[in-house]
């Protein structure tokens, strides 16, 4: 599946910090992705997999590749990800979402599941508001997600 750009931020609680994005065109990232942290090449990329999800970073607050007057171009200091907030993203068709419920990496980068199987990142807990009560995952349905990040952002790169 893949993802296009967009604004999931309901509540931005952190200072966003600055990532290095690849400019090969070979990880793109669209606003409102879950990024990791690739450790081996020192930049961020879209989540794909519960074992990526264990250095996840956060959620891009930009895409990575620009296409300024028909030429593709990459932002020179990287692009901004928020660590900590409220974000929304897709649900997964058969889950039944309840406020706390921990939520992993779905079909692509902005959708989720509650539903662990074999995964064990968390992505962040589900975030009802409080006139809600459970909702049902579907094509088209949103869920608010308090996001929590395992990459350590104390320190430098």
């Amino acid at each position: 599946m893949s993802t296009t750009s967009q604004n999931n931020q309901i509540h931005n609680e952190s200072t966003p910090l600055y990532y290095p994005v690849l400019t090969t065109g070979a990880s793109d990232i669209n606003q409102g992705d879950l990024v990791y942290y690739d450790s081996s090449a020192h930049v961020v990329k879209p989540v794909d997999t519960d074992g990526h999800a264990a250095t996840y970073a956060g959620v891009a607050l930009q895409q990575s590749k620009l296409n300024v007057y028909g030429t593709a171009g990459y932002p020179q200091g990287g692009i901004q990800v928020a660590t900590r907030g409220i974000f929304k993203f897709k649900t997964t068709a058969g889950d039944t979402l309840n406020h706390g419920d921990a939520v992993y990496i779905g079909a692509d980068a902005q959708t989720v599941t509650n539903t662990a199987g074999g995964m064990t990142a968390i992505l962040g807990y589900v975030w009802l508001r409080p006139q809600q009560s459970a909702v049902t995952g579907a094509v088209g349905t949103n869920i608010e997600v308090l996001i929590t990040p395992k990459f350590p952002v104390a320190g430098g790169l």
